[in-house]
């Protein structure tokens, strides 16, 4: 089993606060290019989530991620989603800046 599925099954059985520390480990693998490894991780915070914040976060991340593969498309639709669901200024800026919506 690969460490960061195993360190994600430990984070869920302790708490949801520890759901948005895995959430932010993916964010930060997607900025470093580690794309592989955090699509996954996202999708699963995605699904397991029902914060607005994890929703809205990773809702954008996975937007870069289809937009580093060249699905410009699904990025928007996604970028979309996180400016909709968690429109804090951060987070806008950078659907401006990266989506340019």
């Amino acid at each position: 089993m690969e460490i960061s599925k195993w360190v994600f099954a430990w984070y869920i059985s302790k708490a949801h606060s520890l759901t948005l520390l895995y959430g932010t480990l993916s964010s930060l693998l997607v900025e470093r290019g580690a794309m592989d490894e955090a699509e996954p991780i996202l999708r699963e915070v995605l699904a397991e989530s029902e914060s607005d914040v994890d929703q809205g976060i990773c809702s954008f991340y996975l937007g870069l991620v289809a937009l580093g593969r060249g699905n410009r498309t699904e990025g928007l639709r996604l970028a979309r989603k996180a400016k909709t669901i968690y429109p804090v200024p951060w987070l806008v800026e950078r659907c401006k800046t990266e989506f340019q919506v």
